[in-house]
């Protein structure tokens, strides 16, 4: 995996990416949290964590590899800390369990199969969450980035994700990034979220097949 790495001028503003090790887990789970619930106080907002948290060190415990969590590190905004700072976040997958179903056909084995591609081929992105105080500093594209290239790692054909269809800016993150909407999720699925006062977007992004690894 390639170490994603960026400086914005002094050296106390240099940024890097990498794989979470089970240390970071709080932090991210934290960052969640603060991201995705930032209305919620205590104690909801620490069982929010607590939840993240778990189903974290879940994922990462999946020994086929095909789950990372990925993070962005940055230095502490306090330079007399003299230390590095989880400051982003975003997970990505092959487990294909937030995608559409594939269209059943009448034959068994050949919808299996079709879910065994969706599975294979199409990296699934996620809960890509920066800390506030590090926003607008370019985090968000180098967490794509990386996740990107974990994915084209995998063989992948395709990168999916979900995203609030309110949310321009983050819509035009991931527009120059080369994802393009394909449907708008029914607001029932916003419930499996646990944000039912959001409708979501599913967008999706081809990686080209010259630069996917050989």
């Amino acid at each position: 995996m390639s170490a994603r790495t960026s400086a914005f001028g002094a050296p106390s503003t240099s940024r890097s990416v990498r794989r979470a090790t089970k240390p970071d887990l709080w932090k991210v789970a934290e960052v969640h949290t603060a991201s995705f619930f930032p209305e919620e106080g205590f104690p909801l907002v620490k069982v929010r964590t607590l939840d993240r948290y778990w189903m974290l060190e879940s994922a990462i415990a999946d020994r086929t590899g095909r789950y990372v969590c990925l993070v962005a590190e940055a230095d502490a905004q306090d330079v007399m800390q003299n230390q590095r700072f989880i400051a982003g976040c975003v997970n990505v997958d092959t487990v294909g369990g937030n995608l559409p179903l594939p269209k059943r056909t009448s034959d068994p084995v050949r919808t299996r199969s079709r879910l065994r591609r969706r599975q294979e081929k199409i990296a699934y992105v996620s809960n890509l969450a920066v800390d506030a105080a590090y926003r607008r500093q370019g985090l968000a594209r180098m967490l794509m980035e990386e996740a990107e290239d974990t994915a084209r790692g995998w063989d992948c054909d395709c990168l999916a994700l979900h995203y609030d269809i309110s949310n321009e800016a983050v819509a035009g993150l991931y527009r120059g990034l080369g994802y393009r909407m394909v449907g708008v999720e029914p607001q029932w699925n916003s419930y499996l979220y646990l944000r039912p006062n959001i409708r979501f977007g599913l967008m999706l992004k081809r990686i080209p097949r010259k630069t996917r690894k050989q």
